[in-house]
């Protein structure tokens, strides 16, 4: 007869405990790492989840209320602050003559509306840091949420409560003469707004346009605006109104920048001549560039030519097409008729 001996490792059951050994083992040494990366992988998608779900919140809660209001008694001569007030005399004493507005203004009037000098700009941002100026005064800014109400900005009467601004004017030649009143008011604006807000400045003028450094929307503080009001003061040579226009590129390119609020200032925003565009195609590039912008615009000093033939104005249906308000502004509430 012949034994056959097995040794302890040659017993299959000795293999079969030697293998679940091993496995306990593996995860023992796996398990806590693996609870421990599941833990950090659920904290990181949660606070992900507050945060998407916070930022969501407040942008549906960010109504933007666009407003229009010149003055508190309208059809009578914009009032101007104390501050503005001071603007127009350092006007006077460091700017050169300007041509008259049409046969309603005298050349002094014109040169009390000329590019503002250094002490203007500071002027102007101090003001707006220490709750000066105009903003409240001439824009009502009712309906809109406790959070979103210190956000102001006026322009020629119009206005909104919008975080991200954008301006819009014509540079063509036909305001040669009214650019000074233009400027005059755009930086009274840009020097209202608070350093939470962001803003740019586009001039449209021939197919193209010009924009206050750096491109894009940019914070509104201090610097930033005595360097914009610098920039575009009309002695700094940057603006100089010439020729005909057409607004489309410069739409464009401001939607581009997703502002809350955007102005438009023109006295004829369809052009003349090559650069004349179409109402409607004006309209429906508007309409596919859009992304929720509120649209105010400025008809400034004359009609639209198309008025007189029955039809209706074209940056009226700008306004009326994305929630904002239209403004016709004539020289007697500039108060130079």
């Amino acid at each position: 007869m012949m034994w056959m001996r097995f040794s302890a490792g040659d017993h299959p059951a000795y293999h079969h405990n030697e293998g679940g050994d091993d496995v306990s083992d593996v995860l023992t040494v796996l398990l806590p790492w693996l609870i421990s990366i599941l833990l950090h992988v659920g904290v990181v998608l949660l606070a992900v989840f507050v945060v998407w779900s916070t930022v969501q919140e407040t942008d549906e809660e960010e109504v933007i209320v666009p407003s229009s209001q010149l003055s508190e008694t309208p059809g009578t001569p914009l009032e101007t602050t104390e501050t503005e007030r001071e603007t127009q005399k350092s006007s006077q004493s460091s700017s050169s003559a300007q041509r008259s507005l049409a046969k309603s203004s005298s050349q002094s009037e014109s040169s009390s509306l000329a590019s503002s000098s250094q002490s203007e700009s500071s002027s102007l941002i101090a003001s707006a840091a220490s709750g000066g100026g105009s903003a409240g005064k001439s824009s009502p800014f009712g309906g809109q949420s406790t959070a979103s109400a210190q956000f102001k900005s006026t322009f020629f009467g119009t206005g909104g409560n919008a975080k991200r601004i954008a301006y819009l004017i014509d540079a063509s030649g036909s305001l040669v003469d009214t650019m000074p009143f233009v400027i005059v008011e755009l930086k009274r604006s840009i020097g209202e707004l608070s350093e939470k807000q962001k803003f740019t400045v586009l001039f449209f003028q021939g197919n193209d346009y010009v924009e206050v450094p750096p491109p894009g929307l940019a914070r509104a503080t201090s610097g930033y605006k005595q360097e914009a009001i610098q920039w575009v003061d009309l002695e700094s040579g940057n603006i100089v109104p010439a020729g005909t226009a057409s607004p489309i590129a410069a739409i464009k390119k401001s939607l581009q920048y997703n502002p809350q609020l955007l102005y438009i200032l023109s006295d004829n925003i369809t052009g003349q001549g090559p650069y004349e565009v179409d109402q409607q195609q004006l309209l429906s590039a508007i309409t596919s560039a859009n992304d929720g912008t509120k649209i105010n615009t400025i008809q400034f000093l004359y009609e639209d030519p198309l008025k007189q033939y029955g039809l209706p104005r074209t940056l009226e249906r700008v306004s009326d097409k994305t929630g904002g308000v239209f403004k016709f502004l004539d020289a007697r509430e500039l108060g130079v008729q």
